[in-house]
């Protein structure tokens, strides 16, 4: 069963009123637990869907450390949000969301089930973010005439 992070706080909420989605930690506690699970969740997560700037930052330093050849774990991760003054209170929750993930899933199954859910909901925002958003193959006034100008300008 998934639980919340306890002692998380507005202070990583950016400061605004909305709630951090709770699958946003989840998937940021499972990833610190188990860290082979990062190039699968950067395959269907983008970092606009994170509406927590701290979470954002973790799984952005995540992405990059294993962008750079690394292992993206919680030493790594703390290692990279350290070199960052602007930071400090990310690396106490990164340490809170590890544990919590460790906690979460004891089974390897069970984090596998887990991930699976998260990947699941990641690619349904993914799917209904598609479908508000106006297509790009959809010609602009600009171009509908074929040539180039705007409708309605001649040569």
């Amino acid at each position: 069963m998934m639980r919340l992070v306890a002692g998380y706080g507005p202070q990583h909420r950016g400061g605004g009123s909305r709630e951090t989605r709770a699958w946003e930690r989840q998937l940021i506690e499972v990833l610190l637990a188990d860290p082979a699970r990062v190039p699968a969740a950067a395959a269907v997560v983008t970092l606009g869907v994170m509406t927590d700037p701290a979470l954002q930052s973790i799984l952005s330093t995540l992405y990059a450390i294993r962008a750079g050849g690394g292992v993206p774990d919680i030493y790594a991760l703390r290692d990279r949000l350290f070199q960052r003054d602007d930071l400090p209170d990310t690396v106490a929750l990164a340490e809170r969301l590890h544990d919590a993930g460790v906690e979460m899933g004891s089974e390897p199954e069970e984090r596998a089930e887990w991930f699976d859910r998260l990947m699941k909901k990641f690619t349904a925002l993914r799917a209904e973010a598609s479908r508000i958003r106006p297509s790009k193959s959809t010609p602009s006034a600009e171009t509908r005439s074929g040539d180039g100008r705007g409708v309605g300008q001649g040569a």
